[in-house]
């Protein structure tokens, strides 16, 4: 054995020892790479392979994922045949791809890997490509496209007896259930994902769970419950070095401190994110932390600030094609058009972002689009218009379980049929509000619904 392999065999050693520990591998991570130029041009593979598969979680904690496709697009040139042995690779390159928001390159390689399979359909690495490929469909926005591929993925697994890739799967599909609306389902079902990532002692596994158990509990109003899940999912992505969860957990924490009035603690949540996601040369997350900064502003009541960074954020989307951002973004800036009273504006790009958030299927797009419709035709004197808008706002915002919207676009109701002097559904619609505003303690909302209940009482007929 010559000094070059001793030097490889070595820092394979060391990163098999400890391959989720960055601390001890970004050190040396000069020496890894000269081990790698010789591995890459011997033509022995085993070795090779060896190495891509134990530094790729290294790799994808620290967001080096340009550097892992072309490490593992040097081994695949090194085979002849692209077989069962570099099923593991092409899997490493679709998630790079996915982590960079490069989802039509993602589905290519996992539907490659299901063609390699074909006859091997109950296979772990059948069920994984599945579950990946259902985790590109969410991300993408298309989650009716990836229910099926995550819940057959899920069959297989608990027919293997697979714990750890039944819990990954269980949080993907909870996401996918979130987002059509069924928020008591995904619950139910990322708990069951925690049970089991603690059963197993997999803390990164965990962490992203109670990240996105987060993200429900904050949807259903369930504020404390969401900052606690936060900021252990936060802890525990900072010791495992993971900058891209940690990225992702700041914006959440940003989401939340808007919602809770915490202002200066989103600003900080966000702009600490937005570093990490322009080092990691990430355009999605880049434009939606960018996104989540013009909310700020347009909470803070500053539309034209909030406006330059929704503009930004939609430029990225528009120029990566990721069209539930785009939905997204059109719906914000057509709410910024609203504040600034250039309601046809509003109206025009509205209508843009509601016919392309059903065609995705995303529901709590469609109904904040059809709520900043339903204003903007209130204030051009549309009246009929815009309660036909705000009604089906409230219907789907009951239906998906968000409470934050229904109780806003109730509050907006209650204005048009006020205009009707309709003053009893107008009440009825009111002490909704209400209710809502108590469950999820939104103070101003109760005092503001409390002042509407009296002034409809004033108008409404005595029998």
């Amino acid at each position: 054995m010559n000094l070059s392999e001793k030097h490889a065999r070595y820092y394979l050693s060391l990163m098999e020892r400890a391959p989720n520990d960055w601390r001890q591998i970004e050190p040396e991570l000069d020496q890894i790479r000269r081990a790698w130029l010789w591995i890459c041009v011997q033509p022995d593979t085993r070795m090779a392979l060896d190495f891509i598969n134990v530094i790729h979680f290294f790799q994808n904690n620290r967001g080096y994922w340009r550097e892992q496709i072309a490490w593992c697009t040097d081994y695949l040139g090194k085979v002849e045949t692209q077989t069962r042995e570099s099923i593991s690779v092409l899997q490493n390159i679709a998630w790079c791809h996915y982590a960079l928001g490069e989802f039509a390159e993602a589905t290519k390689y996992l539907a490659h890997i299901l063609e390699l399979l074909t006859n091997d359909a109950e296979s772990p690495e059948y069920a994984s490509a599945l579950s990946a490929l259902g985790t590109v469909y969410n991300e993408a926005g298309d989650f009716k496209k990836g229910i099926p591929h995550l819940e057959k993925a899920l069959i297989i697994r608990r027919n293997l007896g697979d714990r750890a890739g039944e819990a990954a799967t269980l949080g993907n599909l909870a996401l996918a259930k979130s987002h059509l609306g069924d928020r008591s389902a995904a619950i139910a079902l990322l708990l069951k994902a925690c049970e089991i990532h603690k059963e197993q002692g997999d803390p990164h596994l965990l962490a992203v769970t109670l990240n996105n158990l987060g993200a429900i509990y904050e949807i259903t109003g369930e504020y404390d419950r969401a900052e606690k899940a936060y900021d252990e999912a936060l802890d525990t992505h900072r010791t495992t070095g993971d900058v891209r969860m940690i990225a992702i957990t700041l914006n959440n924490q940003g989401k939340l401190f808007v919602r809770l009035g915490k202002t200066d603690a989103a600003a900080r949540k966000y702009k600490e994110a937005l570093r990490i996601n322009r080092h990691l040369k990430n355009p999605i997350a880049e434009a939606t932390t960018l996104s989540n900064l013009g909310h700020l502003y347009s909470s803070l009541d500053q539309p034209p600030r909030a406006l330059k960074y929704y503009q930004a954020a939609l430029e990225i989307f528009s120029g990566v094609n990721y069209l539930d951002g785009i939905a997204h973004l059109q719906n914000n800036i057509g709410a910024i058009y609203n504040k600034q009273k250039q309601y046809a504006q509003a109206i025009e790009i509205l209508g843009n972002g509601l016919a392309l958030a059903r065609e995705l299927g995303n529901r709590a797009i469609e109904s904040d689009t059809l709520n900043n419709l339903g204003q903007a035709e209130n204030h051009l004197g549309n009246t009929l218009k815009a309660r036909q808008f705000f009604e089906q706002a409230v219907e789907i915002s009951h239906e998906i379980g968000d409470q934050y919207g229904e109780m806003v676009t109730l509050i907006n109701l209650c204005g048009v049929l006020a205009t009707l002097q309709e003053w009893q559904t107008a009440r009825d619609a009111c002490i909704r509000a209400a209710a809502i505003a108590k469950t999820l303690k939104q103070g101003e909302m109760e005092t503001l619904t409390a002042k509407m209940l009296a002034l409809f009482q004033m108008f409404e007929p005595t029998p």
